[in-house]
């Protein structure tokens, strides 16, 4: 994307999303890594996220009662409302209150809370001239740089210290399984996460906030991170960090282009993986081992989804009423949707992949609107979630509720800089939305 000059000013959206995510993503995982090393005890991640979403939203409604939504907010409300709609309708019968309750957390009011957090510090930001906004985030950024670390160097040196034990010890934290090369039993690197996927894109988090600001990471602290992608073995995160380093020397616009292009190929890509697995493992190519049963585990899941959209065409348009926590394993013939195309196939069908993509679209064009540093952090998102989502679910991921945040950010700050001119005026000029006054006192 190249240097975009800084303005300490828009730093003044970034403080409280920062500290938000800081607690979601960095500060509380690895925070859960020391006490379950000390107790053996993992609290669920998705809970964590929650608690601060919850917590986040509360403190800015009671803190800023009055504030102005602008219409983008509700657009992205009603897009995000269809697919649950027909979520509900297919799959409100078949699948259990929690799996419903979990559905509709996070594919609809995760979401919600996400854009109202982005659109409400964007209102408390407007105007606000005080204080030393830029120095505050990079300050949590920093924190959240070192709990990444932390994490790491604990991952280190659990692997050093309990050798073939390791993944036994770590079974009740639910991290992923070692990775098999030339007969050779490698673990991954995960750091205080699930996955070094989720590993990954903490990272690319962290780098891409700075490289949007125009700040460069120390040398050192990026080698190390880079290191860290390496080792997590996962061929997804070498894509996706690559990508982002692609990207990240593009345009505005042509970033742009490339997540639309992204997007709307996704289901090509999908069928194209799906394709070309099922004739490599026909013809023998590709044998059922410990190195690929995650890629077949996928093939036969994907086999079973589009059979079943292929034998009813109203689940193509209206989704199997399936998300990927309704899943049971041994009972349930699909092993693991992990796609983003499928992910939404499953979830509410077309319905919902249209849904999606007019909400991305919409989130690429308050991005255009102006340069900064939100903007380039929106787009590249748009970029990186579809092609991350070729063998992963993304929908609930860090990216995606980050994606939200910046869409709420983007409407709010887009509102306060549209002069008649083209010009950015004051901050403090807001001009349309809706006025919204908070019966939280």
């Amino acid at each position: 994307m190249g240097p975009i000059p800084h303005d300490a000013r828009t730093d003044t959206l970034l403080v409280l999303p920062v500290q938000v995510l800081a607690w979601a993503f960095f500060i509380l995982p690895i925070i859960r890594l020391f006490i379950f090393r000390l107790t053996g005890f993992a609290l669920p991640p998705s809970v964590h996220v929650a608690a601060i979403t919850f917590v986040a939203l509360l403190y800015l409604l009671v803190s800023h009662r009055k504030f102005t939504v602008p219409l983008s907010a509700p657009i992205g409300f009603s897009l995000l409302f269809l697919p649950l709609t027909a979520y509900l309708a297919v799959g409100g019968v078949s699948n259990s209150i929690g799996a419903i309750l979990a559905t509709t957390w996070i594919y609809f009011l995760a979401p919600c809370c996400a854009i109202l957090i982005g659109t409400i510090s964007a209102d408390r930001a407007v105007g606000c001239t005080s204080g030393r906004p830029s120095q505050t985030v990079d300050r949590w950024l920093t924190v959240s740089t070192l709990c990444v670390m932390s994490g790491i160097i604990v991952n280190v040196v659990d692997f050093a210290l309990l050798g073939d034990s390791y993944f036994e010890v770590y079974k009740s934290f639910r991290t992923t399984a070692a990775a098999t090369f030339a007969g050779f039993s490698l673990p991954r690197l995960a750091g205080a996460y699930f996955s070094g996927l989720d590993l990954t894109f903490a990272i690319i988090m962290l780098l891409l906030i700075q490289a949007s600001r125009g700040r460069r990471v120390a040398w050192v602290t990026r080698f190390i991170l880079y290191v860290s992608v390496l080792f997590t073995l996962t061929r997804n995160a070498y894509v996706i960090l690559a990508l982002w380093i692609l990207i990240s020397r593009l345009s505005n616009k042509s970033i742009s282009r490339f997540g639309a292009v992204a997007y709307l190929l996704s289901p090509l890509l999908s069928l194209g993986v799906m394709t070309l697995l099922a004739f490599q493992s026909a013809s023998g190519q590709l044998e059922m081992n410990a190195e690929t049963s995650s890629v077949l585990t996928r093939l036969s899941s994907w086999v079973i989804i589009s059979d079943a959209v292929l034998s009813n065409p109203a689940a193509g348009f209206f989704g199997l009423g399936l998300t990927q926590n309704a899943l049971v394993p041994g009972e349930s013939d699909i092993y693991a949707i992990d796609s983003f195309f499928w992910e939404l196939v499953c979830y509410a069908g077309a319905v919902a992949f249209i849904a999606y993509g007019l909400l991305f679209r919409e989130v690429r064009i308050q991005a255009l609107r102006k340069s900064s540093t939100v903007s380039r952090i929106a787009l590249a998102l748009t970029a990186l979630i579809p092609v991350a989502g070729t063998f992963n679910n993304m929908v609930g991921s860090m990216f995606s509720f980050v994606l939200f945040i910046c869409y709420g950010l983007l409407g709010r700050f887009a509102l306060a800089h549209q002069g008649p001119t083209g010009q950015a005026p004051d901050l403090e000029a807001p001009r349309g939305g809706l006025a919204y006054d908070s019966p939280l006192r």
